[in-house]
């Protein structure tokens, strides 16, 4: 198992279920795919903000499953907050 850091993410609007791939420096992966390593126990996913680690949880929402950062217990837009992905 792997505990990944999560500094970039591609949205196509203002919520958390608008996410579509998330990742970092080294790697670069579709929400479902992210979801899916959390569910199987894979890997574990995280951001920072201002040096305080937040755990990256799969929520299930009335449109569906999506992924939000937890701060200390408290759910928080940490992963809204990211920029997006550098252009190459």
């Amino acid at each position: 198992m792997s505990d990944k850091q999560i500094t970039y993410v591609t949205k196509s609007g203002g919520t958390h279920e608008s996410i579509t791939r998330l990742g970092s420096d080294s790697f670069n992966e579709t929400k479902a795919a992210i979801i899916e390593q959390i569910e199987t126990k894979k890997n574990t996913f995280y951001t920072k903000d201002a040096g305080v680690r937040s755990e990256v949880l799969v929520v299930d929402g009335k449109s569906g499953k999506y992924l939000r950062a937890h701060k200390d217990k408290t759910p928080n837009d940490n992963l809204l907050n990211l920029p997006d992905f550098p252009k190459k």
